[in-house]
């Protein structure tokens, strides 16, 4: 229960645990399987974990997110899986650079 009947804030993530987002690419299910894992994993040490599919990331949504994972297939040479082509398009495209360093 939440203390004094207050919602939100640090008492409600303490209650609940640290919100982790684990995002997943993946073409035949093998990266989205181990995003699952992962949750599992997390939930045991304390996180409140979110399993989601890249390609229902609106990327401006990222502002918000202070934990993520990020679990990506690819196929071919290299390159993304259809669900997470809109995602690796905006990388590339909106964000040059971004991933230099």
């Amino acid at each position: 229960a939440k203390k004094g009947g207050q919602s939100g804030g640090k008492e409600e993530e303490e209650e609940g645990g640290v919100d982790l987002k684990i995002y997943f690419g993946s073409q035949t299910g093998t990266a989205e399987d181990f995003a699952n894992t992962l949750s599992d994993e997390a939930r045991a040490y304390g996180f409140k974990p979110d399993v989601v599919d890249l390609e229902e990331l609106e990327p401006d949504e990222l502002t918000d997110v202070k934990f993520a994972l990020f679990c990506m297939a690819t196929y071919g040479e290299g390159e993304p899986t259809d669900n997470a082509r809109a995602f690796n398009d905006w990388l590339q495209e909106e964000h040059e650079g971004l991933l230099e360093g």
